[in-house]
């Protein structure tokens, strides 16, 4: 039997997602009935400090630890990298990795296809939800199946206990991200496009996105004006008012 193939990965910034991240990685491939690949975590780089352990016991002392993400990047051994830094900084971090010639796994970079192509790299936008066992299930019963008969309307909802309440912490920061619109929305906006958008009778026809916001003055937020800054294809529903 030939040796399994090993994709050599970088981690760009050393947060709890990036511990979540490298923990699930190292998981043994054949609990997933997999045989013909493995993953193995060989940098790490943070920009703040001296890159520390994020694999918790689980990788080796051949890992590399790097100060900076161009130092990461420039590695020969590592072929694809990543991204953990709040998603305000991922088109920026992205960016650096595809030019450097790197693969690329990373949420919310779907605007950097184009130069990923151009440079025969892949990308890969890692919205976990889409790979839930589940959601392929219900992919199933709800468009091929159709158990519920024809869908008008998908209600989806996603909230997480927060016990921070330092107004200096990463999900008060609207600029790195911060929020429940910003952080969570994707996960709910997600189900939401799997369902109605990927249905076979919408026909990938463009959703009219309508969107209300509460806004909280732990954000910094005082305005109740509505957007200025909505695209072409959505218009705000009514006021942005603070809560």
């Amino acid at each position: 039997m030939a040796s399994p193939f090993t994709l050599k990965w970088g981690i760009l910034a050393t947060g709890g997602i990036a511990k979540l991240f490298s923990r699930d990685l190292l998981v043994d491939p054949s609990t997933r009935s997999v045989a013909a690949v493995a993953h193995k975590i060989v940098a790490v780089a943070s920009s703040s400090s001296a890159a520390h352990d994020i694999t918790e016991g689980k990788g080796d002392e051949s890992v590399k630890t790097y100060g900076s993400y161009e130092e990461l990047v420039a590695d020969k051994n590592v072929d694809i990298i990543y991204i953990a830094t709040p998603h305000s900084h991922h088109h920026e971090n992205a960016l650096l990795c595809l030019n450097a010639g790197k693969h690329v796994c990373c949420e919310q970079a779907k605007h950097l296809i184009r130069l990923a192509k151009s440079k025969n790299l892949f990308l890969m936008e890692a919205v976990w939800t889409r790979f839930f066992p589940i959601s392929l299930s219900l992919l199933k019963l709800l468009h091929e199946d159709r158990i519920l008969g024809k869908l008008h309307r998908v209600h989806a909802d996603f909230g997480l206990e927060f016990p921070h309440r330092d107004p200096k912490h990463r999900l008060f920061k609207p600029e790195l991200g911060g929020g429940a619109l910003l952080d969570l929305g994707i996960y709910s906006i997600t189900h939401v496009m799997m369902y109605l958008y990927h249905h076979p009778d919408n026909q990938l026809t463009v959703p009219e996105v309508i969107g209300t916001m509460l806004k909280a003055p732990e954000m910094g937020w005082t305005s109740s004006r509505p957007s200025r800054s909505t695209p072409p294809n959505c218009r705000p529903a009514g006021w942005l008012r603070p809560t």
